[in-house]
């Protein structure tokens, strides 16, 4: 059998890692400062709008419809304002001043077309309830579209070309190779893009003339993938390279050289030329390059320095290098920087050059020049030292960072030492962040393999996409509901008339038989159904042991699993064995069937032919081959690919009302088997909105994992300013500290998966218990492989890529001169983050809080009946002796009442809508819920009777009903006591009304019910005990279930925990709600604690400041804690009126349910406020309390 898998391939595994370093460098091209930020802020534009293109195509491929209807309503499209926005873009970065004005937005004036064919598109997948991209407008106008687009794209990147060529030709000539670099890069993804397209179009028009309607969207995945990696490629290059287009327009002027003027004056204007743009600042700065800068010949250059300046090359370039760290020694503004620093920044690009050429020309080193500086004020005269200095012909280079001259493994070795270090270094904060990623990836993982096993249900049949179960609108008004059972001819008749359907199958439970025996093994309550033998074929079962084509020999054969072949036969082969049924009916193993999957709606261990049962019913006079009014079984169809679902359920619906013309209110359905777990058949909620709960939590969780890093790796990055520019003046190129930063967020990352995976293995079994699930984290499959590295890669590209860009992008100079500080847009985004962190965290507390009042409610509201400490079995053979046993256990001490019915009261299983009454409309069908109860069963459970009388238990009684509030209401009569009423065959009269109660869950209604009176239907009985003599009673009641059944093994239940589990699955989602909600908030707390720790270090000078001049500890701790407390504020005034919506949405499941109230929202915030202020008065106290002479000391 194939296995669900969520659809992800390894297309879209790349779609979602292009999407989050997409949206990553969306955030740095908006909020970042940089030169050409706004042409970055259209770049960024333009990136998210292919990021949203990319997104619509992820989300058809992974099918999101089937767990996120319409949400192909939400435009996601924007194709044709791709263009323009890049044209503006370069026009941005050539043209630094050009304004953007109004008359410029008409060239986005296209988008209305896109939008309005959209919204055209909308409109009719609404009215043939299809999403947009599968309606017939779409197939029509996707290829126009995609022309215009097309268009739009190589229009206006040809005006991008030309707009760099004019770019070119306002430049002087001298500076022409220099702007082809600066801007060669944006020329070749321009080329890439335009001739990327052009393929496009051109596959495009090959597939839509010549495979019209048969390729699918995969096909173009590549095409897609390359598109998404140009524009991440040219934000990245615009992030990395943010003085493109500027430094070309701010270079000044070289005067021409007249060839008239003599030798002096050259001379003369060469040193003005050199002075005034400083070209001996570059390190690499040779004889040809400065020649080319002049607009001369190596040649003629050479003759000017030699013959007019009597100096070599490199000491006429040198003299102003070491001029110039001779004034950066007097001037303050470099007092921070390093003697070296200085000589890098003056063009010097090695030490020991440096020291070399600075004492040759000043007599002194470096050290004793500074020294003798800070003696006596000195004026410098620039001169030879009397030592002749050797000629330098060959200009030093900074040996450059690059594959061919460093060993990659040699790097790599290094980075990780390095990012070890820094993490042994930074324990504290290595710490916190290991935590909260563990528990991050952890939680967030088990919640997603809970998510996986519920979307795979009833999906690794290899023909489930084709296998629909049939279901049946009934009733009328607002008592009309959907039956999952059906007639058992439907299916069969539907086959012969319908050409859409290829097979079918039936199922219905089998109640004749209880107890199995072989030889001297019993086994009891056995989960055996009756079915077609195309339920095998259908489903691929195929059989293990037994004929294939054949599964039943003949109509006393058995089909059983394999585990159930091994508890009844151990190792001996099954086939042939003979399995007594009740003593009654002998049945022969036929075939031995694989296990049927967990992650199957349909569970059985034993299969015997429905032919049997028919042949059963038709001795009891019940022909079900042509009746259609008794609901009982359950049809699967096989239906062909492509057929129209709606259609067909009309024509099953003639098809039933043919042979039935009474049935007028019957309307079938068609529920896919892939969402029979999840979905009603009218596609209403079944628990898809709590997979999409899940779904969501697991994302938020991650999240704030990810925004602890974030916040914590920003935050700290002043703190390795110095470090940074260190390592930028020695040599280090920026795309070199950016993967010294990446491996630093990889290395702890592994570190932080290595420990998740064990927390998963560890708290798999917990987590099993809690959710109700029997799943494994078995690393041997690769679907969990698959998932797990979706999570960690998403998780890791998410949080590396900004801190990483962020710390690499720091200025060497600013940095050493203590200059840099944190900017608007970095503490404004920190901010946003961990407004985010605890808006997720609220949210989750409120649900919580929402949740666990709902279930109180529901335990602790009257259900209408007395329920506590009720015993209940099914009697088997003991109700033919009910009377004397009733009679031995009221005998018993601690019995106080004993009654019985037909089934659970919990819970009523049987309906009918063949009732009549006086004065009812003939178009009226009301679907009524009867129970067979015995005389007392009123009194024993305390029901109140707003009219009439019970039963008395007289002959009389088997023609008198009791009916509820709601049927009376529902049936319209008044004083109903008296009336006649009919169900089925017997006419009767209504004797009595009871109070409504609950029979079923609170998330559905109180329906119409019926009490009436036929004691030889009665063999559930019910024992009310105490809670101190429940162990005795049960233990007589054992007693006497034996005396009359023998051997069948004795099973009772109490009806308080039968309750309880009707309510199971909400019970643990308010568990996993409140684990959730703590671990969120715990994550949150982490990353609070290190913001705290960090505020506190970096303000120890103010706080030492403070205390000396009479702060007292809490005035500090309300310094340092209220900038959070403000943000945690905004985080609840978000939360509240979203926790609000989502909550309202859940609670939308129940008939009967609370009210949200303004308390539960103080309450969330009151908490989250509390948790925040006791995490930051740890470390606030902490630095309240340091010692403050010790504080500015160390300052």
């Amino acid at each position: 059998m194939n296995s669900y898998t969520l659809h992800i391939t390894l297309y879209d595994l790349l779609f979602f890692g292009a999407i989050f370093i997409g949206l990553a460098f969306v955030l740095l091209l908006t909020f970042v400062k940089s030169i050409n930020l706004a042409a970055n802020r259209l770049l960024s534009l333009a990136l998210f709008i292919m990021i949203l293109w990319m997104m619509r195509i992820l989300a058809i491929d992974i099918r999101l419809e089937t767990y996120l209807p319409r949400w192909d309503r939400v435009p996601m499209q924007f194709l044709l304002t791709l263009g323009p926005l890049i044209y503006f873009y370069v026009l941005k970065i050539t043209r630094p001043a050009y304004q953007i004005g109004w008359r410029d937005l008409l060239h986005f004036t296209p988008l209305l077309i896109e939008q309005a064919a959209f919204l055209v598109e909308v409109r009719e997948g609404v009215n043939l309830d299809v999403a947009t991209y599968r309606t017939p407008t779409f197939r029509l106008l996707n290829p126009v579209m995609q022309l215009l687009i097309f268009i739009s794209i190589i229009i206006y990147l040809y005006r991008a070309y030309q707009l760099i060529q004019n770019f070119y030709s306002r430049l002087q000539p001298v500076l022409m190779d220099r702007s082809l670099l600066e801007f060669r890069w944006l020329r070749r993804l321009i080329v890439a893009t335009a001739v990327l397209w052009l393929l496009w179009i051109a596959y495009a028009t090959v597939d839509y003339f010549g495979y019209p309607n048969q390729s699918e969207i995969h096909i173009y995945y590549p095409f897609y993938i390359f598109f998404v990696v140009i524009i991440i490629w040219t934000a990245a290059a615009a992030f990395l390279k943010p003085q493109a287009g500027m430094m070309m327009v701010t270079q000044s002027p070289v005067p021409k050289l007249l060839p008239t003027i003599d030798h002096r004056e050259k001379g003369i204007w060469l040193k003005k030329a050199m002075e005034t743009n400083q070209y001996f600042l570059d390190p690499e700065l040779s004889l040809s390059s400065l020649a080319e800068k002049l607009g001369l010949t190596s040649h003629e250059l050479s003759r000017i320095i030699n013959t007019v300046l009597k100096k070599s090359f490199s000491d006429f370039v040198n003299e102003y290098r070491v001029r110039d760290v001779a004034i950066k020694m007097h001037d303050p503004a470099y007092s921070h920087i390093t003697l070296l620093g200085i000589a890098f920044e003056s063009g010097f690009n090695s030490k020991a050059t440096f020291n070399r050429i600075f004492k040759q020309v000043t007599g002194k080193s470096p050290v004793e020049y500074k020294a003798l500086q800070k003696k006596e004020v000195l004026s410098y005269n620039l001169r030879r030292y009397p030592q002749q200095a050797a000629i330098i012909s060959n200009h030093e280079t900074t040996p450059r960072w690059s594959n061919g001259k460093l060993n990659r493994n040699y790097m790599f070795r290094n980075y990780l030492k390095t990012a070890w270090r820094n993490l042994l270094k930074n324990a504290f904060y290595s710490a916190l962040n290991i935590a909260g990623l563990t528990m991050g990836l952890a939680v967030g993982i088990l919640v997603l393999l809970w998510v996986q096993d519920e979307l795979s249900f009833d999906s690794s049949y290899k023909k489930a996409k084709d296998i629909y179960r049939l279901e049946l609108w009934g009733g009328t008004g607002n008592n009309r509901q959907i039956f999952t059972i059906g007639v058992a001819p439907i299916g069969s008749f539907s086959k012969q008339q319908l050409p859409a359907i290829q097979d079918y199958a039936r199922l219905t439970g089998n109640s004749d038989y209880s107890l199995y025996k072989y030889k001297d093994k019993v086994f009891g309550d056995e989960n055996a159904v009756y079915a077609d033998p195309s339920l095998f074929s259908m489903f691929d079962l195929d059989l293990i042991k037994g004929n294939k084509a054949k599964p039943f020999t003949d109509d006393n054969s058995v089909v059983i699993t394999q585990k159930t072949a091994e508890k009844f036969f151990g190792d001996q082969d099954p086939i042939g064995k003979v399995i007594t049924g009740d003593d009654k009916i002998n049945l022969t193993v036929s075939g031995v069937i694989p296990d049927i999957p967990k992650n199957s709606s349909m569970q059985y261990d034993m299969v015997m032919p429905i032919s049997f049962h028919f042949k059963q019913q038709l001795a009891l006079k019940n022909d079900l081959s042509n009746n259609f009014g008794f609901l009982n079984y359950i049809t699967f169809l096989q239906i062909k690919p492509g057929s129209d679902l709606n259609k067909l359920a009309k024509q099953i619906t003639g098809v039933h009302v043919s042979h039935s013309p009474g049935d007028t209110d019957a309307d079938y359905l068609l529920l896919p088997l892939t969402k029979m777990h999840l979905y009603n058949a009218d596609m209403s909620d079944n628990g898809i909105t709590t997979v999409r709960i899940f779904v969501v939590i697991a994302v938020l969780i991650l999240v704030i994992a990810c925004i602890n890093y974030v916040n914590l790796s920003t935050a700290r990055s002043m703190l390795r300013a110095k470090e940074i520019s260190m390592r930028k003046i020695i040599g280090a190129a920026r795309m070199h500290l950016f993967m010294q930063f990446i491996i630093e967020t990889a290395l702890l990352f592994i570190i932080a998966a290595v420990f998740a995976v064990v927390l998963i293995y560890l708290l798999m079994p917990v987590f099993n218990k809690v959710s109700g699930k029997d799943m494994a984290f078995n690393l041997s499959d690769y679907h969990v492989w698959l998932l797990l590295l979706t999570a960690i890669a998403a998780t890791l590209a998410a949080s590396s890529i900004y801190p990483a860009l962020l710390l690499s992008s720091f200025e060497p100079l600013k940095a050493l001169k203590g200059k840099i500080s944190a900017g608007i847009g970095d503490v404004l985004f920190r901010k946003i983050l961990v407004v985010t962190q605890f808006t997720f965290s609220i949210i989750l507390i409120i649900g919580t809080i929402v949740i666990t009042g709902q279930l109180n409610f529901i335990r602790t509201t009257g259900v209408g009946y007395d329920k506590t400490h009720v015993i209940t079995f099914w009697m088997r053979d003991m109700d033919k002796h009910y009377d004397a046993v009733k009679a031995e256990l009221l005998k018993q001490p601690g019995v106080l009442g004993v009654t019985r019915s037909n089934q659970n009261i919990i819970h009523f299983q049987g309906f009918t809508g063949d009732v009549d009454w006086d004065g009812r409309d003939p178009k009226q069908n009301i679907i009524m819920h009867p129970i067979v109860v015995d005389r007392d069963l009123v009194s024993f459970f305390k029901m109140k009777l707003v009219a009439g009388t019970s039963f008395t238990g007289g002959k009389m009684d088997t023609a008198h009903y009791i009916l509820n509030e709601t049927a009376i209401k529902e049936m319209g009569i008044k004083n109903p006591v008296g009336k006649r009423f009919r169900m089925g065959g017997t006419t009767g009269t209504i004797i009595g009304v009871v109070k409504n109660f609950h029979y079923s869950s609170m998330k559905e209604k109180i329906a119409p019910s019926i009490f009436w009176f036929s004691p030889q239907l009665l063999n559930k009985i019910y024992i009310k005990t105490t809670g101190t003599d429940a162990p005795k009673v049960l233990a007589a009641a054992e007693k006497q279930f034996k005396q009359y059944n023998g051997q069948y093994p004795f099973g009772y239940a109490f009806l308080d925990d039968m309750f309880n589990y009707m309510y199971q699955s909400e019970q643990r989602e308010g568990t996993l709600f409140t684990d959730f909600a703590a671990i969120a908030i715990f994550i949150s707390c982490l990353g609070l604690l290190g913001l705290a720790a960090y505020t506190a270090q970096v303000r120890t000078r103010e706080i030492g400041v403070r205390k000396v001049l009479g702060a007292s500890v809490s005035g500090i701790v309300r310094l340092l804690a209220r900038d959070f407390i403000k943000l945690v504020l905004i985080a609840i005034a978000i939360a509240a009126p979203l926790a609000w919506y989502f909550m309202y949405k859940w609670l939308q499941n129940f008939a009967y349910k609370i009210d949200i109230t303004w308390w539960v929202f103080v309450l969330a915030g009151g908490m989250a406020i509390l948790i925040a202020f006791i995490t930051i008065s740890f470390q606030a106290v902490k630095a309240a309390l340091t010692n403050p002479v010790k504080s500015l000391r160390s300052e």
